[in-house]
């Protein structure tokens, strides 16, 4: 059965991102998984009764109602998989886990790659996932053959679904080029596993046997060859981790709002971008919703990086982007404080919405919905 949207009504859109089933670190938790939270979800999306759920949203002014429909599109916006640096019984499990619920949702699956599943650029295509295929795509949907973004009409608004990295100075900066080669590594060190460290422990004996033993013959080629066994692995362990070091967009609001006007200034120059498009993405693991390209577009006063973003977008020309920078997992001061709510983007024909279902200490199988503070006029939770 091939997976298409009927032409004659305005597309139902919900997205969710930055997951990273499979993701498992030691500790008394053992995981920074949520794969209940993301089953949860669904289960819901599934069982969305015809006429739709009613949703009290505070529309920036006052409380009022949206409901919110059956939806045509589950964009998944990258990072849904955690392919870097989790094992790869974690990941099968995880899963296992959402992928049996995820088959009751009767609606098309689209899955935007990001850095962390990047490795699944070789199997894009249609796959069946229930009565609708799950359809594996690149960078950005929607996209032409040739790569070309085209974005998709809902109601009066025009939507880009990516996951983010794009904005990332990590990968553009600091990486660049090298960056696809992070996936056959994670494949080498998860092939492995832990008897990698056994080759680690005979180059340590080798080097140990040269600086004790320097008459004796050294094999340099073992030396050397032997780093290419144990390297990978340690990279899984320790990646996540370091990348703290070094920066990045987890966390940095600032970063992500410099790093997209790279980005945008090679977008805006195709044709098929319209005047007026939203943006949705993650990667950051924040939350965000910023309308560009003039101080009219805002109902309050702009913040520094703000204002700078907003100054660059207008030199570029007349196109107005507007930013929906939404994440599954949203703390409650770090990373390490756990998830206080899960959240998700919706867009219907009305316009576009931050939607949550969960709270770390009751997940309910059922969302509980509750007012919270909108921002630029459409933000519930």
């Amino acid at each position: 059965m091939s997976s298409t949207l009927d032409p004659t009504r305005e597309p139902i859109v919900y997205a969710i991102g930055d997951t990273h089933l499979g993701l498992r670190e030691w500790g008394p938790k053992g995981h920074r998984e949520r794969p209940l939270f993301v089953a949860d979800f669904i289960r819901w999306l599934s069982a969305l009764p015809e006429e739709g759920f009613p949703l009290p949203i505070w529309n920036g002014h006052a409380l009022s109602t949206r409901v919110l429909r059956r939806p045509d599109q589950l964009i998944l916006l990258g990072d849904i998989l955690e392919l870097w640096e989790a094992e790869n019984q974690a990941v099968l499990l995880s899963v296992a886990t959402v992928s049996s619920v995820l088959s009751r949702v009767p609606c098309q699956k689209i899955y935007v790659l990001g850095n962390h599943d990047n490795i699944l650029q070789a199997v894009k295509g249609l796959y069946p996932l229930g009565a609708e295929n799950l359809e594996v795509v690149g960078d950005a949907y929607p996209a032409s053959d040739t790569g070309e973004i085209r974005p998709l009409r809902i109601g009066d608004r025009n939507y880009i679904f990516i996951h983010g990295h794009q904005f990332d100075p990590v990968f553009h900066d600091r990486v660049g080029k090298f960056w696809p080669l992070l996936a056959p590594v994670r494949q080498a060190g998860a092939a492995l596993g832990d008897y990698a460290w056994v080759f680690a422990a005979l180059w340590v004996a080798s080097l140990l046997v040269y600086i004790i033993y320097p008459s004796l013959p050294v094999d340099w080629l073992m030396i050397l060859g032997l780093p290419l066994f144990w390297l990978p692995r340690l990279y899984m362990r320790i990646g996540w981790r370091s990348r703290r070091l070094f920066g990045g967009l987890r966390y940095n609001r600032d970063l992500a709002l410099k790093g997209f006007v790279k980005w945008w200034a090679k977008v805006r120059q195709s044709k098929g971008i319209p005047k007026d498009v939203g943006i949705v993405f993650g990667h950051t693991h924040y939350m965000d919703w910023l309308e560009l390209g003039g101080e009219k577009r805002y109902d309050r006063a702009m913040k520094p990086a703000e204002s700078r973003l907003n100054e660059s977008v207008v030199r570029l020309g007349e196109k107005r982007p507007t930013l929906y920078n939404v994440s599954s997992w949203l703390s409650g001061g770090g990373e390490r404080r756990g998830v206080a709510v899960a959240t998700a983007f919706y867009a219907d024909a009305l316009g576009p919405l931050f939607i949550g279902w969960a709270g770390e200490s009751d997940v309910p199988s059922t969302p509980e919905w509750e007012e919270s503070p909108g921002s630029s006029g459409g933000h519930a939770r």
